[in-house]
């Protein structure tokens, strides 16, 4: 009978514990749930891009926020999302009925600001063609801001570690270089979309992706970061970047079966150029013949570029050779800058100076015919100028350089460099045509232009001062060289420093021409 006791009492002491455990846990949800209930509704989402639009105090538009905003949440908790292709279409019915502010913002914790609340792939929808509207303005610097807005949006959609978001890293870099120039940002993307295949190949599995699909990432992150490594001075690393992602663009050909012209038939989506859908796979997943292509002519003209800044001419002679076929068969086919360039690119290698003639005219024509930017435009006549020169057609080269300084007139608010390249290209000319009081007044013009511009403390000015000392120098006016490069070493000295090695140089310079 004592057993029988004690064993009740230990059976009921331990119900008793597992019931107040119980009661305690659930204390502690039901204060979590009046807590949640006592804060405000109207939180910031997590997701949101950008401020937008205004407030509206009717009852319906607020139930219509709310649903939006219920609508978000349910979005935000889905980072992976495979329908894609619905997501597009349900994002161009949001658009279309997005016509009103209420429908598409929220107000924020505090107040003071408005948020854009539709779902991220809504929002993906509007800033690809907020990317091409400011791409057709030559807004540049604000479609880049698209565009990493639109990394941030992807990340959201389909997670950090997705090869979407990896394929829009390489177009964000691809515009840092081509749009801006800006080879070091474009470096540093090309480098992250690397990181980023590193990790996707180690869990292909997980994500579902493809030998070929990592193949063309890798491609085009490695062609990135070659021609940016050019762009810095630095071709070796460059030139070995852009030989593996030549060598992984050939088991591609080989993998997608890579068709004749005559086979292939065009693929308008691919085809066709901003305005429109932002198109990653015509920049990574080279799918068309038109992508394959240009993303070859992208390789070749800078391996012809590093193996030319290695003085390896046999090298970049070979390449060039491929390039010239690519560019004369598919002409009329890929992007006319590209061409443009793949053709400045032959002229630089060709040592023939009727070759070189030939394809800056035919750079030249692409530039015109295709409503380039005026710089490039400029740039193609300067380059055929001086390949004219180099055959000795110096009265010839001195037209196309006066056409070019008509073209860009004195705007120096637009076209500065190219102003003051082109009026240095042409005093060349007038000096080897022995035309030199010509060439001075040019250049002593250019000099006043340019400091009441950009003032006397400028690299530009140092730059104008530096060439005009020069021709004075050949001239055998000492005196005048001295004062210009007085002038250019005042300026350095502020500009650059008096450790820099322009500034000794200078120092050196006008050290022995007072002796």
């Amino acid at each position: 009978r004592v057993l029988i006791l004690v064993k009740l009492l230990q059976f009921f002491v331990a119900k008793g514990s597992s019931s107040s455990g119980r009661m305690t846990n659930m204390a502690a949800l039901s204060v979590r749930r009046r807590r949640q209930q006592q804060r405000p509704s109207s939180r910031k989402p997590h997701y949101c891009a950008r401020a937008s639009l205004q407030d509206n105090d009717d009852d319906d538009d607020d139930s219509d926020e709310n649903e939006i905003e219920h609508k978000a949440d349910v979005y935000a908790q889905q980072p992976l999302i495979a329908a894609y292709d619905y997501l597009q279409k349900d994002a161009v019915e949001w658009i279309k009925k997005a016509q009103e502010p209420a429908h598409i913002s929220v107000l924020a914790e505090d107040h003071e600001r408005i948020i854009d609340a539709r779902p991220p792939h809504v929002q993906l929808l509007a800033c690809e063609e907020e990317y091409c509207q400011l791409l057709q303005k030559k807004e540049h610097r604000l479609a880049i801001h698209s565009l990493v807005t639109r990394v941030s949006l992807l990340r959201l959609v389909y997670g950090r570690l997705h090869i979407r978001v990896a394929r829009a890293l390489v177009t964000v870099g691809r515009a840092y270089f081509e749009l801006l120039n800006y080879h070091k940002q474009a470096l540093d993307h090309g480098r992250r979309v690397q990181d980023m295949y590193t990790k996707l190949k180690a869990s292909r599995k997980e994500h579902h992706l493809r030998n070929h699909e990592l193949m063309e990432l890798s491609t085009s992150a490695l062609l990135l970061i070659g021609q940016a490594l050019v762009e810095t001075g630095n071709p070796i690393e460059g030139e070995q970047a852009l030989t593996r992602s030549l060598h992984l663009l050939t088991k591609l050909k080989q993998h997608k079966g890579h068709k004749t012209d005559e086979e292939e038939v065009p693929n308008e989506q691919v085809l066709t150029k901003c305005p429109g859908k932002i198109d990653d796979t015509r920049v990574v997943q080279n799918s068309h013949i038109r992508s394959i292509v240009e993303e070859e002519i992208r390789l070749r003209t800078y391996l012809c570029k590093a193996f030319l800044a290695q003085d390896k001419s046999q090298e970049a002679l070979k390449e060039a050779a491929h390039l010239k076929a690519l560019a004369n068969s598919n002409r009329t086919r890929i992007d006319s800058g590209l061409a443009i360039t793949s053709y400045c690119t032959l002229a630089w290698v060709s040592s023939d100076p009727a070759d070189k003639i030939s394809f800056m005219e035919t750079a030249c024509n692409m530039a015109t015919e295709g409503g380039k930017d005026l710089n490039i435009v400029v740039q193609c006549q300067r380059q055929l100028a001086e390949a004219h020169a180099a055959a000795g057609n110096l009265e010839v080269a001195d037209e196309f350089l006066r056409n070019a300084l008509r073209i860009l007139g004195d705007d120096f608010s637009q076209f500065s460099d190219a102003i003051l390249s082109t009026q240095e290209s042409r005093a060349r000319i007038l000096v080897r045509l022995q035309r030199h009081g010509e060439a001075v007044n040019m250049l002593e013009d250019l000099k006043r232009q340019v400091e009441e511009y950009y003032g006397i403390l400028s690299k530009r000015t140092a730059n104008v001062n530096h060439f005009l000392g020069s021709i004075f120098l050949s001239l055998g006016d000492a005196t005048k060289a001295i004062q210009c490069f007085e002038q250019r070493l005042h300026t350095l000295i502020h500009t650059r420093g008096s450790s820099h090695r322009l500034t000794q140089e200078t120092k050196a310079l006008l050290e022995s021409l007072r002796v």
